[in-house]
């Protein structure tokens, strides 16, 4: 008679494998199913529907090579169920940075990138008003690069040292597409981070940052195998459950799309 696996066991292996840490994943056991199979629900859960007597390296292999297949088809529920924040370019529309309230304000000024100034308790955005009249959300973007490389820049250091990362990566943010956070590129020990982050929390962006210096340290094994969760938890032990809201709450910021709508209040 053949044994069966508790689910315990599937899960402790799936975590060891670091091949599913990006995703919201379940198991499902059954017991009439001969072959693993694995369901992408709206908005990216994964489910793997697995027979019970199924060795867990049958099962990791299985996800292993079926990885690719999964980050697309995960990409895309996500993308089908996003509700990105609707943004028309227009005086007073506000824009967040890091929890912090921005309010979009015309001037006469010929600087391409958007500049922040004191509002009592919130923050003035200032565009070139040419800018805001065509309705040109590059000065915006731009602002979010230079502020958000200024805060990972400064944020760093104190991670660098408690992963006791030796050298130091380039750290810059750019524009990543819509399906990365992140990206660590080893051949320039570079880490790159997305414009977009930078609309949420503090501590999602240092998750971002933190995911992405643990690679910097470059452990052995899979990219986000054991060594490199041991780093992850060394430092962030709440890390998994960050990610969870990571997923969640990425699905609504603003991507850089402006709508064509009413657009009388653009510019006064």
């Amino acid at each position: 008679m053949t044994g069966t696996t508790p689910k315990h066991a599937y899960e402790e292996a799936i975590h060891a494998s670091g091949h599913l840490v990006a995703h919201d994943w379940s198991i499902s056991i059954r017991p009439r199913r001969r072959s693993i199979g694995i369901a992408i629900e709206p908005g990216g859960h994964v489910v793997l529907a697995v027979p019970p007597t199924a060795p867990t390296e049958r099962l990791t292999d299985f996800i292993g090579k079926k990885i690719q297949w999964i980050e697309s088809h995960v990409g895309t529920s996500r993308d089908k169920a996003a509700t990105p924040r609707e943004v028309f370019m227009k005086q007073s529309e506000g824009f967040s940075f890091l929890g912090r309230g921005h309010l979009l304000r015309p001037v006469d000024a010929d600087h391409t990138s958007a500049e922040r100034q004191p509002c009592f308790t919130s923050w003035y955005l200032n565009i070139p008003r040419a800018k805001l009249a065509a309705h040109d959300p590059t000065p915006v973007i731009e602002w979010y690069k230079t502020e958000g490389t200024q805060w990972a820049q400064a944020t760093a250091p104190q991670w660098q040292r408690r992963l006791l990362l030796r050298e130091a990566p380039t750290i810059r943010v750019t524009d990543l597409g819509k399906r990365r956070w992140g990206v660590y590129r080893p051949k320039r020990h570079a880490v790159e981070l997305h414009w977009t982050l930078f609309q949420l929390t503090p501590d999602l962006a240092e998750l971002v940052l933190v995911h992405e210096l643990a690679h910097a340290t470059r452990p052995g094994g899979t990219a986000h195998g054991v060594q490199w969760q041991r780093r992850m938890s060394a430092v962030m032990p709440q890390w998994r459950r960050m990610q969870k809201l990571l997923n969640t709450e990425g699905r609504k910021v603003w991507t850089g799309e402006v709508q064509a709508g009413d657009r009388q209040d653009a510019v006064r």
